[in-house]
């Protein structure tokens, strides 16, 4: 048995004020999910470790799986300071309601009534960058540093400043368009109105609201000792940032721990903290089910109702914090490795052990079949039909999406045989779905079996003349064929 597999850390388990035989039960559910659902995470060799923590009302539960250097053993812990990408949104975006909260700031006015700079190319009188915007990613403001022509060697806070006076943002205002940039002038914004540097900022509103100690953008001598440098997927180690930050870092540099990462998810669950439910209102309304809040995703569904996640992602590090008022439950997962698929095999990481451990609503078919599904499919889709038979009320066997996402998942680990049986059984089960017969074409595209996928983006075409993805695949496919 492999290291990576052997080091396992409980680092904090509480159970306080209920019955001893149900705490206990619920400390079992919650630690056997995490393990399981970890266990397979780490079974993927491109990853080295995996931290995660959950609370579950009162209780909160932290857990640490593998070695942040392969073969040295170095387990992850509570005071493990990993970058946390753009999770830094979520922190800046408290900040923001507490200063709306005080009266210093207020949504909807010009940014210039806070600033001292000339800003009339950017945000002119007649159509104004307001906070609002800035919370919303509505402000036009481009994403980053590298789209304001700004390199690295030449990059100061008064260049930044200057640079974003040369934005005319009226071709993008009012449209979702995500922005760091547009964080990091809102963090300058805090720090102006509050005569403070934005990480003393942060550090003393964290600790005042939350009792967070190790949450900060730059890190002392002491605190690099603990640091969670990251990797690629082939294991070559990646850039950190961990020189001091020459902008605020509050689009995506902040640095925190697992003790406090938690800490912050126990803040965003307490429903009477008036700062915090300031935070979570919705502002903007971006598309389908998603809104945002104070730089918060809200996600609107019928089973989980209405939850708060963010994802942060940077060269070496990957991680996602989410949040289900609605259940009382958040989670926290990073790794120190960071590739493309990542992202959506740390997210699928935590909508496991979230499907688990939630205390009451429908669970999700596909979480609960991924893994079988990876190993032995044919074995997996008979234990569908079982559960179908059996449990028909207890899952979401009346979504299509469900299955759709199985194939997905199947598709995108390399499984593309059993993506192809998933796919199939989703026709089956929802025959006039177009979007069923677009993946499963999209699938035998991917597999070079153009007749098969012929067959079933014209199908996909038939059910919905709209689909734009079958039409793309069988324009592609004109030119290949």
């Amino acid at each position: 048995m492999f290291i990576r597999y052997l080091i396992l850390s409980i680092i904090t388990i509480v159970v306080i004020g209920a019955h001893p035989a149900i705490a206990n039960q619920s400390v079992h559910i919650v630690e056997e999910s995490i393990k399981k659902h970890a266990s397979h995470f780490l079974s993927d060799k491109r990853i080295n470790s995996v931290s995660i923590g959950v609370v579950k009302g009162s209780d909160v539960y932290t857990q640490h799986f593998g070695e942040l250097t392969s073969k040295m053993g170095n387990a992850p812990d509570n005071n493990t300071y990993y970058e946390i990408g753009s999770v830094s949104k979520a922190m800046t975006g408290l900040l923001t309601a507490k200063a709306v909260k005080e009266g210093k700031l207020l949504l909807d006015v010009n940014i210039t009534e806070y600033l001292s700079e000339p800003l009339s190319q950017l945000s002119p009188d007649n159509n104004p960058v307001t906070v609002r915007q800035l919370l919303t990613h509505t402000s036009g403001i481009p994403k980053g540093r590298e789209d304001l022509n700004i390199d690295r060697k030449s990059l100061t806070r008064k260049a930044f400043i200057s640079a974003l006076n040369t934005i005319d943002t009226s071709k993008n205002k009012h449209h979702f368009n995500y922005s760091s940039a547009g964080v990091e002038l809102l963090a300058y914004i805090l720090e102006t109105v509050y005569q403070t540097p934005f990480d003393s900022l942060l550090q003393k509103t964290l600790y005042q609201e939350a009792s967070m100690t190790t949450t900060k953008v730059n890190l002392s001598k002491s605190d690099m000792k603990s640091f969670a440098y990251g990797y690629n997927d082939k294991n070559e180690l990646m850039p950190a940032h961990t020189a001091i930050e020459i902008l605020w870092g509050s689009g995506g540099y902040i640095k925190s721990t697992m003790a406090d990462l938690t800490r912050f998810i126990q803040l965003q669950l307490n429903r009477n903290n008036d700062t915090v439910q300031l935070s979570q209102q919705k502002l903007y309304h971006v598309s389908g089910r998603d809104s945002m809040s104070y730089l918060w995703i809200a996600v609107d569904e019928d089973d989980r109702k209405t939850h708060f996640v963010h994802h942060g992602g940077l060269e070496g590090t990957q991680n996602w914090l989410m949040v289900f008022p609605e259940y009382n439950i958040g989670i926290s997962v990073i790794t120190n490795s960071s590739f493309p698929q990542t992202a959506s095999m740390l997210q699928e990481l935590a909508f496991k052990i979230i499907d688990d451990i939630k205390p009451f609503g429908k669970k999700s078919i596909n979480l609960a079949l991924n893994i079988e599904c990876q190993k032995d499919v044919d074995a997996c889709l008979k234990k569908y039909q079982q559960l179908k038979s059996t449990q028909y009320s207890k899952y979401y066997f009346e979504k299509p999406a469900e299955l759709n996402t199985l194939g997905y998942s199947l598709l995108n680990t390399g499984h593309v045989s059993s993506a192809i049986k998933v796919f199939t059984l989703l026709i089956n089960e929802f025959p006039n779905d177009a979007n069923a017969y677009d993946s499963l074409g999209e699938t035998y595209f991917n597999n070079n079996n153009y007749p098969q996928a012929i067959i079933h983006l014209n199908k996909a075409l038939l059910l919905n003349p709209n689909n734009g993805n079958a039409k793309k695949m069988l324009l592609k496919m004109k030119g290949e064929t």
